[in-house]
């Protein structure tokens, strides 16, 4: 007997006369735990579509509970019953692959089912996009619509300008605030800070960081992205650091998430909330790799004494290795 066939039942066994197909061949579970020498084979037979209560699904071979496992003495092929014995050969054979084919199949239906589940998903996903680009186009077409409505109106812009202006000013934070060009080349807004207070974790809360300048470079026919500068004119870290997170020339370790937000707000032309970001990173900056700690600048900084007219100076190196005290005292220090 072979996987493939199709057998009968004998009459005086526990299903008489039942056709069923052999899905399994399994010797004797004792015999492969070595307490019987009888080596007897279990056949495993899908009795389907029959049905009975003590049918199994045979150990997970059968996808329902339609099968049992029989012993050879109570089952015999069903041959195809043709009188020519090498046609009849030749059928069972046949008849025996095209069983185990069928088998194969009906083994992959759970699959395929599954398959089915992950298509059905994908076309909802799918639909849920194009709704959403659906939803884009028209957002859009409004925009477009609404935009070609508009007409330029320069009065309030310029009052606008003026109440954010104002309002920026009111800002406990911000002493000053000037657009200034660099030496004929960018043009730069200049906003002084009051002496801002340290409001992040480690013990130091309140503690005086020191007024800083903080240059945006307000370059309008450039695509670039938001770029700026932050000095401390008050106090710095062994001629390096302005702060934890800045450097004495004012380069900024900020970050990519706050970097990506303030660089969307500049692009969009929402200026002041840059502004109000960067004050807020100084004092807060939650950050988890700063030039130095806060412990370290609170201890050991030192205070700025000059004051350049030009604050553009505050930017360059050479200017301060000129002109600050410390720095002259200190022919050892790094640019």
């Amino acid at each position: 007997m072979q996987l493939g066939d199709i057998v009968i039942c004998s009459k005086d066994c526990e299903f008489p006369n039942l056709e069923g197909v052999i899905v399994s061949i399994i010797e004797d579970v004792e015999y492969l735990r070595g307490n019987s020498e009888n080596g007897e084979l279990n056949f495993g037979i899908d009795f389907t579509p029959q049905k009975n209560e003590t049918f199994h699904n045979l150990n997970g071979i059968l996808p329902n509970n339609t099968g049992f496992f029989m012993k050879e003495e109570n089952i015999k092929v069903k041959d195809a019953h043709f009188k020519d014995p090498k046609l009849n050969n030749f059928a069972q054979h046949k008849l025996r692959g095209e069983t185990i084919k069928f088998y194969r199949k009906k083994k992959e239906l759970p699959q395929l089912k599954e398959n089915i589940n992950y298509i059905k998903n994908d076309i909802t996903q799918y639909n849920n996009y194009i709704k959403e680009k659906r939803k884009d186009i028209r957002d859009t077409l409004n925009k477009i619509e609404d935009f070609e409505k508009k007409e330029f109106d320069r009065e309030e812009i310029i009052k606008n300008i003026e109440l954010m202006y104002k309002k920026l000013l009111k800002n406990a934070n911000i002493k000053d605030i000037e657009f200034r060009n660099q030496e004929d080349e960018n043009p730069y807004l200049i906003v002084t800070t009051n002496n801002l207070l340290w409001k992040g974790q480690e013990g130091y809360k309140d503690f005086d960081l020191g007024a800083f300048k903080i240059f945006i470079n307000m370059d309008s026919n450039s695509s670039r992205s938001l770029q700026y500068h932050i000095i401390n004119t008050e106090k710095h870290l062994y001629r390096r650091y302005g702060h934890p997170c800045t450097t004495l020339t004012g380069n900024v370790c900020i970050g990519p998430v706050i970097a990506h937000e303030m660089n969307k707000q500049f692009q969009d032309g929402n200026t002041e909330s840059v502004i109000y970001s960067l004050i807020n990173f100084l004092k807060d900056p939650n950050y988890s790799g700063p030039h130095c700690c806060i412990e370290d600048f609170a201890k050991n900084f030192s205070e700025v004494q000059m004051k350049p007219k030009n604050p553009f100076n505050y930017l360059d190196i050479k200017y301060w290795q000129e002109h600050e005290e410390d720095f002259i005292k200190n022919e050892d220090c790094e640019e």
